[in-house]
């Protein structure tokens, strides 16, 4: 699925240099003085105050970028968001590509839109099961 997208030039790392988030870091939702890595927090479960983990900061995503993810595939958007939430110093691009490649395998899933949404009067609902 993903192959092509950790490039120099791509939307993520021109994301990176202009809003800073290499190293991106994260909190508790009840003491925000401390700051833990993506592993500390995916490792830890709850913070060590009992709150859960958020970003520091969430990042900004302009119109050209929504744009460019719009036409990408549902495994090649899932790791370009991911990687703004995970830097490439704690999971590099190879092992992030294969961890969204082996997510997002068609042999998982049965639908190839991975989630499908269907319309039910005038709403649209995201099937989750």
């Amino acid at each position: 699925f993903v192959s092509n997208l950790a490039t120099s030039n791509s939307t993520l790392h021109h994301l990176l240099l202009i809003h800073g988030l290499k190293g991106m870091k994260y909190k508790s939702t009840r003491d925000g003085d401390h700051e833990f890595s993506f592993e500390q927090a995916i490792c830890s479960g709850y913070a060590p105050d009992g709150g859960l983990f958020v970003p520091s900061t969430l990042p900004s995503i302009d119109v050209e970028t929504l744009i460019a993810w719009s036409k990408l595939t549902f495994p090649e958007l899932a790791y370009e968001i991911m990687r703004l939430f995970i830097s490439a110093d704690e999971i590099n691009d190879s092992d992030l590509l294969a961890i969204v490649n082996n997510s997002f395998s068609t042999d998982i899933f049965d639908d190839d839109t991975f989630v499908p949404v269907k319309k039910i009067g005038s709403y649209f609902i995201a099937e989750l099961f």
